[in-house]
């Protein structure tokens, strides 16, 4: 497979300040809105090192559990303070064999750096195939302007 028959579908936006609540509100809601799409969206993990070990570390796709993760992923300094500034970001998989990955970058005040949420979609190809049909497209394409 080269990277030309891998895709995603992403959406970016410039400084805006939102709260760890905000941000997993709309987090629940984008993860729902996805589930709607295709199995293959319904179900997500905290990334690690092996599949085995993500696994282990199924998300509820639930304002609580994922103002939790966001928090775990706010960016900080060296002296491990809170930069405010660059907010948060998480990256997350829906650990199937037929993988796509999730990154988030939300509640960003940075003029440098911009908020975005990336979806890394399979190869166009076997039973990763019914994501790129044109209702899922669609559906997809709603859920990342939406939320």
């Amino acid at each position: 497979m080269s990277v030309a028959d891998r895709f995603y579908a992403g959406a970016y936006w410039p400084a805006r300040a939102e709260s760890l609540e905000e941000c997993a509100d709309r987090l629940t809601q984008f993860l729902a809105a996805l589930g709607a799409v295709h199995p293959l969206l319904g179900v997500w993990f905290e990334k690690a090192k092996t599949r085995s070990a993500a696994l282990k570390r199924h998300i509820q796709p639930a304002p609580g559990p994922l103002g939790q993760l966001l928090e775990k992923g706010r960016a900080r300094n060296d002296a491990g303070r809170v930069m405010d500034n660059l907010g948060c970001s998480i990256g997350i998989s829906n650990g199937q064999e037929i993988s796509l990955g999730l990154t988030v970058r939300c509640g960003i005040t940075s003029q440098v750096v911009t908020n975005a949420v990336v979806l890394d979609l399979p190869a166009a190809d076997g039973d990763g195939l019914g994501i790129y049909s044109q209702l899922a497209a669609r559906q997809v394409m709603i859920a990342l302007a939406e939320c």
